[in-house]
């Protein structure tokens, strides 16, 4: 009976030693699970650095193979070279007997020389068709209907100016065709504004070679 209840107290005693030891294996693992929690600092970001707010400027456009003096230069040129080919050359002769074709000299142009060019007759007659229609019809026929000191009729409106200190016949298309007819009231729209301006008419480059 004696052995008995030794054995029993023995057994207690070993099952109360393992389950110590499962408890504190338990725990042990249990500690091993717990995720790290501890705060990691990280590296602050670096401050932005100032930024060079200097922006590069743009590298020029290519200079253009011609000189263009202003705008009205390149007006004239545009027209000059869509009519060049009409000038003496008697397809377009009809269009050029108000300029002196053939026989006809008009007196009124021939003044207008003497006035406002102190050039004569003989002058004029040195001219090309071409040349004597630029020289009237871009430059003359404006300082005359500047003469007349009546800006309400000749300058008031872009229109009065075209229909009356203007002549008609670059501005038909029947003459030289639609693009210089175009080209030409584009001319003489930019003149009339430079007239506005300036109180006078532009003289362009190539005419001044004329005389």
């Amino acid at each position: 009976m004696k052995n008995r209840h030794t054995l029993i107290l023995f057994a207690l005693i070993v099952v109360v030693i393992l389950a110590a030891a499962c408890k504190k294996s338990s725990e042990s693992t249990q500690v091993d699970n717990i995720p790290d929690r501890s705060i990691t600092t990280t590296p602050a970001a670096a401050a932005p650095q100032d930024r060079d707010v200097n922006m590069q400027t743009p590298e020029p456009s290519p200079t253009p193979s011609y000189q263009i003096i202003n705008d009205g230069d390149y007006l004239f040129n545009k027209y000059y070279e869509l009519v060049e080919h009409t000038d003496m050359n008697d397809d377009y002769f009809n269009a050029y007997v108000f300029y002196g074709a053939g026989e006809s000299i008009r007196s009124a142009h021939i003044d207008l020389f003497d006035e406002y060019l102190d050039a004569t007759k003989d002058h004029y007659l040195a001219l090309s068709w071409l040349e004597r229609m630029l020289m009237v019809e871009t430059y003359l026929s404006a300082l005359r209907a500047l003469s007349y000191n009546d800006h309400e009729r000749y300058f008031s409106t872009a229109e009065n100016f075209f229909s009356r200190a203007v002549g008609s016949v670059p501005r038909d298309s029947l003459s030289f065709g639609e693009e210089a007819a175009d080209a030409f009231n584009e001319l003489m729209l930019w003149q009339y504004q430079y007239i506005l301006d300036n109180g006078e008419p532009f003289f362009f480059m190539f005419l001044r070679k004329l005389i």
